[in-house]
């Protein structure tokens, strides 16, 4: 009976720290798996901001050759609007003299 408490007696602790070092090296290697899977995910928001940002360049670029051309539209019919108005008065100068 007395080597059974002895053999109690040296087992329970040794159980007790076997259990402790092995929950420590878990718990060290699950932080250690989300530390890395964080990483991972912070790497490609990175990846995706500078995609969306290159891709936000290209459209500000394209809108500004747009907003060139409507300009351009723009000039353009009003040159020719008034190249009408020109033509309209030559008409109606020509219709009074006919009447």
């Amino acid at each position: 009976m007395d080597t059974l408490l002895i053999i109690l007696a040296v087992a329970v602790p040794l159980c007790s720290i076997a259990t402790f070092f092995i929950t420590r090296f878990a718990d060290a290697h699950k932080k250690g798996s989300l530390d890395g899977e964080m990483k991972s995910d912070v790497g490609y928001i990175k990846e995706m901001v500078k995609d969306i940002s290159k891709k936000q360049t290209d459209t500000d670029s394209t809108l500004k050759e747009y907003f060139k051309d409507i300009v351009n539209v723009s000039r353009d019919a009003k040159a020719a609007h008034e190249r009408l108005d020109v033509l309209i008065k030559r008409v109606e100068n020509i219709e009074t003299k006919i009447k």
